[in-house]
């Protein structure tokens, strides 16, 4: 149902900016007005430049694809592997037909808003000038459906990681000990820190989507690559990969090298190293697959 009313939103309001602007082809010649490099292609750069600009948005891309447990969860949880093949392409049309028509939406805005001091409230304020209170209700719906489940699921996924996977042994003995309650301890920590985070960080969203991607591709990111190419791996050597990792992406972004090249590179790269020479030299008689600790 939440895709549904997100799939709405998303194409009723590119269908009704167009609409106002006069059409497609008054709304290309009102960005030319604005700035001719809007509607190129290359925007003016080198084809030097085009190219790293492209390496860098494909770096980005499967950082942010690796760096959504609440979704590769779901894939690794699929019943068969025809089951994971189908959510993968129900999935993929939903994300990129909705990021398609936003991303036309905010071209548009580019010419019906000209002068929204925050573009990140471009939705918002266009459903409100647009719309009656009804349909603005359904628009923020749409929106707030997306962060609240995102949200959801990161914090399960987040305190279930931490509860379980850091240390297996410990989680064995807590949960004789408590029971459930030790896990839903953890949701409870995890859902505090995550509220002092999001009241004491002042950027833009787009910031912290870059931020947050970047720091859980660097670290998440390499251990599922590993799970997923079903290499020999041990438990520690899986939490010194993503520690390495998560360090690596913080000190590049901290020296201010990200605006070069995303962290989730050298992040990614310096973690698969940590995880192969621990592998090869301090795990080398022991380890396993993930399938085969699942059937044991």
């Amino acid at each position: 149902m939440q895709s549904f009313v997100v799939m709405f939103v998303c194409f009723g309001m590119l269908a009704v900016a167009i609409i106002n602007g006069g059409g497609v082809s008054k709304i290309i010649s009102e960005l030319n007005q604005i700035d001719p490099q809007l509607m190129n292609l290359t925007a003016g750069f080198s084809w030097l430049t085009l190219l790293a600009y492209l390496v860098g948005f494909f770096v980005f891309g499967f950082g942010f694809s690796i760096s959504q447990p609440q979704i590769l969860v779901r894939l690794l949880a699929g019943r068969s592997p025809q089951e994971v093949k189908q959510a993968k392409w129900v999935y993929l049309a939903y994300v990129y037909s909705t990021w398609i028509a936003m991303v036309l939406f905010g071209i548009a805005c580019r010419v019906l808003m000209p002068n929204i001091s925050d573009p990140e409230q471009a939705l918002p304020l266009y459903a409100t000038q647009q719309f009656n209170p009804f349909l603005v209700g359904i628009v923020l719906a749409g929106v707030f459906s997306v962060i609240a489940s995102t949200a959801d699921s990161q914090l399960l996924v987040c305190s279930s990681a931490i509860a379980r996977d850091i240390s297996p042994g410990l989680h064995r003995r807590m949960s004789r000990k408590y029971g459930v309650k030790y896990e839903q301890f953890m949701t409870l920590v995890v859902g505090i820190l995550a509220v002092i985070a999001a009241i004491s960080i002042s950027s833009t969203v787009f910031s912290l989507v870059l931020l947050a991607s970047g720091a859980v591709a660097s670290s998440l990111g390499p251990a599922m690559v590993m799970i997923l190419l079903k290499r020999r791996t041990h438990y520690l050597a899986l939490n010194s990969m993503m520690l390495a990792g998560l360090s690596t992406a913080i000190l590049w972004r901290v020296l201010g090298f990200n605006n070069i090249l995303s962290e989730v590179c050298p992040g990614f790269i310096v973690a698969v190293l940590v995880h192969e020479v621990l592998m090869k030299s301090v795990f080398k008689s022991k380890g396993h697959t993930i399938g085969e600790t699942l059937r044991k």
